[in-house]
């Protein structure tokens, strides 16, 4: 099994939501968190892997720190969240069809074990997810807060029930949405790229594509999306961390200012 890592990134933009960063963090700094945690929870799984970068604007400085731990990095078209996405696809879709795709923005800090427990469970999926292994499977890292509220944020449900599943080192949750950090086979982007494509249409006429993807290809009869319980990454906005997991902890291993 390989991983084929597409980690999007742009330092021109603090924020797209405009929310803050936690630990007084720039752009920069929350890039460097972002990779060096992946790459460190990737190298611990012990698993065949290439890292490419997809940039929509980075320093010369940036890119001689990141240059030389990758196999390449590919520039976008134009500058935007569609252009980005269209160009991660674009890169995808030179992979094997077996391979794993996981196309990671570049403000998502990583646990250490996240890569070997996503491994571990993606291995033994036959096993843990029967009668639920379908044929889309996808793995969005990081449990949200507003998981456990209710009405649901995006379906607005009161009394959602999702599915749990136990791998050998955690719980996963069926969720019905993600951001566009998650993984899935390469095969299964070919086969579905219409409705990629039509995600990154709707994320250009309305400026988002989260509810998007959960509403038109998680929901789907064949389609299953898990996030891990506990949280094995974090988004790094203030607002939306994961919860029980120290993050600042976590950071402090990659940034020594922490």
């Amino acid at each position: 099994m390989k991983y084929q890592i597409v980690f999007r990134v742009c330092e021109v933009v603090e924020a797209v939501n405009k929310l803050p960063r936690p630990w007084g963090l720039d752009k920069r700094r929350t890039i460097l968190l972002t990779f060096n945690s992946l790459l460190a929870s990737i190298e611990r799984a012990k698993v065949e892997y290439e890292i490419h970068i997809v940039e929509d604007g980075i320093s010369a400085e940036l890119r001689a720190i990141l240059e030389p731990k990758v196999q390449a990095i590919h520039a976008t078209d134009e500058r935007g969240v569609p252009a980005s996405l269209a160009k991660s696809y674009e890169v995808a879709l030179e992979f094997a069809d077996e391979d794993w795709v996981y196309f990671c923005e570049d403000d998502y800090l990583h646990r250490e074990e996240c890569m070997l427990y996503i491994d571990e469970m993606l291995r033994g999926a036959a096993t843990y997810l029967q009668p639920y292994d379908r044929g889309q499977l996808y793995i969005h890292p990081c449990d949200y807060p507003d998981r456990y509220m209710r009405p649901d944020r995006y379906t607005g449900a009161k009394d959602d029930r999702y599915l749990v599943f136990c791998s050998e080192h955690c719980h996963w949750r069926e969720v019905p949405s993600a951001t566009y950090t998650w993984l899935m086979r390469v095969g299964v982007l070919r086969a579905r790229r219409v409705l990629f494509d039509e995600n990154i249409a709707h994320h250009a006429r309305f400026g988002t594509g989260d509810q998007f993807l959960g509403e038109t290809i998680f929901k789907r009869d064949d389609a299953l999306c898990l996030s891990p319980l506990p949280s094995l990454s974090t988004h790094l906005h203030t607002a939306v961390m994961s919860p029980i997991v120290d993050w600042r902890s976590v950071a402090a291993s990659f940034d020594s200012a922490l």
